[in-house]
């Protein structure tokens, strides 16, 4: 849909909060033995994954919040 142009702004925002999901997810799988050293939790680097999807989800829905309050308030 982006390479045609028919992307519209709400699929723009989930898609870049979906991109630094992952990107968080793979820094954590990265450094997971220097996440563990820091935080003496070997599994730390999973909880820390859970951190980073529980951020995105919240960011996510709180940009879509605000692009469907824009979009009503120029509606009227």
């Amino acid at each position: 849909m982006s390479i045609v142009g028919g992307s519209t702004r709400r699929m723009k925002t989930v898609w870049l909060c979906s991109l630094g999901f992952i990107f968080g997810v793979l820094y954590c799988i990265a450094w997971q033995d220097k996440i563990a050293w820091l935080f003496g939790w070997a599994e730390a680097w999973k909880a820390l994954a859970v951190v980073f999807a529980i951020g995105s989800i919240y960011l996510c829905r709180r940009l879509l919040l605000k692009q469907s309050a824009q979009s009503e308030s120029q509606a009227q």
